[in-house]
């Protein structure tokens, strides 16, 4: 059973300042009107970032080709958020990872946005990671770790062709946030750098 509007505006007014701003910055495009309403009503009674709001309505708003274009630039040629260098432009890149547990297995795919060098070295890491820690349950030993192993260096040796792909996906997930800093190019790499941390899965 759905919730009243009623029931949601409590809901929203008990939840902590920082799932306020995670829906206002990735998730506001997928709520209805009237709850995004809710959320803008929230943000202003706390007195958040006023940025917040404006990524709202750019979420709530299509995005055109042209739009779109321009940010992918934005992203290619912020700095590098590994190394901060702005040489050559950023690849977007999926990775694949494996970690035996005994009677489980952790396998994650998530996306790492850097400059060629810096995604070779990651590459290189989530490789080994996956080498050494992938073999410690059955289940990744036979299937997940010898999959994980061959998708990362597939992936990798195809970058450039699925950069472009992939940097939509992440563009359209994260637009609210990329739109806020698009004319910033150090915060645009610092919300990069933020992503790769956290090892989004988008």
């Amino acid at each position: 059973m759905s919730l009243s509007i009623e029931e949601i505006r409590k809901n929203y007014s008990q939840f902590p300042d920082y799932k306020i701003v995670q829906l206002a910055e990735q998730d506001s495009h997928s709520l209805p009107p009237e709850v995004v309403a809710i959320l803008l009503e929230e943000v202003e009674k706390r007195g958040l970032n006023k940025n917040l709001k404006e990524s709202v309505h750019i979420q709530q708003a299509p995005v055109s080709e042209e739009k779109l274009v321009e940010l992918k630039q934005a992203v290619l040629y912020a700095p590098c958020p590994s190394c901060g260098s702005k040489k050559e432009p950023l690849i977007a890149l999926k990775l694949v990872e494996t970690i035996g547990l005994i009677f489980v297995a952790q396998h994650t795919t998530r996306f790492f946005i850097a400059c060629p060098t810096c995604n070779r070295k990651e590459v290189k890491r989530t490789i080994l990671k996956t080498a050494i820690l992938g073999w410690w349950s059955p289940k990744a030993m036979i299937y997940y770790t010898p999959k994980a192993l061959m998708q990362s260096y597939s992936n990798f040796s195809k970058s450039t062709e699925q950069s472009n792909a992939l940097l939509e996906i992440f563009i359209l997930a994260k637009l609210g946030e990329i739109q806020a800093v698009v004319d910033k190019p150090l915060q645009l790499s610092k919300l990069l750098k933020r992503h790769n941390i956290n090892g989004d899965q988008i």
